[in-house]
């Protein structure tokens, strides 16, 4: 038995995470396995959110797969408990996050975010909404391959990042596109988590 918190090594947390989040995906699995009453089974696929997850918590999928994995349908709600492994996965592979802005969003159409010593910044145009992200000096010839990004409503975009130019990584997308409006709102809202990772 633990008798103060202080005294647990950053090995031991490690360990405490790691079973916690086992044993929550374990409970998950478990629930999302059984179809509602009178329904009949449905058969998992290898891009199934179920499969996708076992496959991260074996080491097998990078967290951002499995966040596409449970995102993939926009219109299907999202199980707390996945949601809550995805976070717990990417906070422990990511290079930075970010997970409230030090200030809320201004009334202009352009916005900054920190993620650690990276700088997000967003830019919206009439026909575009451009990220463009500069990246810590230390980290340019290993840079971040995905930008994930979560909302508090489980909302979540991930996406893959094209190689630094000059130490800046941009992004676009256009105005007509169905993800525009989506990733704006995310992006504006102070509570969103964003999560940098050298793994696509």
């Amino acid at each position: 038995m633990i008798d103060n918190l202080n005294d647990v090594s950053p090995e031991a947390w490690a360990a405490i995470e790691a079973d916690f989040a086992d044993d929550h995906a374990a409970r998950a699995l478990a629930a999302g396995a059984m179809p509602p009453a009178g329904e009949d089974m449905v058969e998992e696929t290898p891009e199934h959110p179920a499969t996708v997850m076992r496959r991260a918590l074996a080491g097998e999928a990078t967290p951002a797969q499995l966040l596409a994995a449970l995102n993939r349908d926009s219109s299907a709600p999202v199980s707390f408990g996945a949601m809550a492994i995805a976070r717990a996965l990417l906070a422990r592979q990511a290079m930075a996050s970010s997970l409230t802005a030090r200030a809320a969003s201004t009334t202009t159409r352009d916005l900054v975010r920190h993620i650690g010593d990276h700088v997000l910044q967003v830019i919206d145009e009439d026909d575009a909404l451009f990220l463009i992200i500069e990246v810590a000096a230390r980290d340019v010839e290993a840079p971040p391959r995905t930008l994930s990004i979560i909302g508090a409503t489980h909302d979540a975009v991930t996406l893959p990042l094209s190689a630094p130019v000059e130490g800046k990584i941009q992004f676009g997308i256009g105005r007509h596109d169905p993800l525009h409006q989506r990733l704006y709102a995310l992006l504006r809202a102070p509570d969103t988590e964003l999560y940098l990772s050298v793994e696509s």
